[in-house]
């Protein structure tokens, strides 16, 4: 294995590990109702930086704006999928 093979296996196993957390988030967020639980926090600041971005852009539709339902997490999922099997 060449040095694109590593560089292509660390960066198939950072996109893997961020798409578990995004997991783990979203299933926390279902339980964990308190917004200043320590374990919470700690979750946004690992997916933050990737999905506010996203956030934002969704944010200029008002179906998205006024939605319950937070569908840049799911958007970011859905591009973390695409990026593994890319990488694959």
């Amino acid at each position: 294995m060449g040095i694109l093979g590593y560089i292509n296996l660390i960066a198939y196993s950072v996109v893997s590990a961020f798409e578990m957390v995004l997991v783990i988030y979203c299933v926390s967020s279902w339980i964990i109702r308190d917004p200043f639980n320590k374990f919470m926090q700690a979750l946004k600041v690992i997916i933050n930086p990737v999905v506010e971005p996203v956030r934002s852009i969704l944010n200029r539709f008002e179906f998205f704006r006024n939605s319950p339902i937070d569908f840049s997490v799911l958007i970011v999922f859905i591009l973390c999928s695409i990026l593994i099997s890319l990488l694959r």
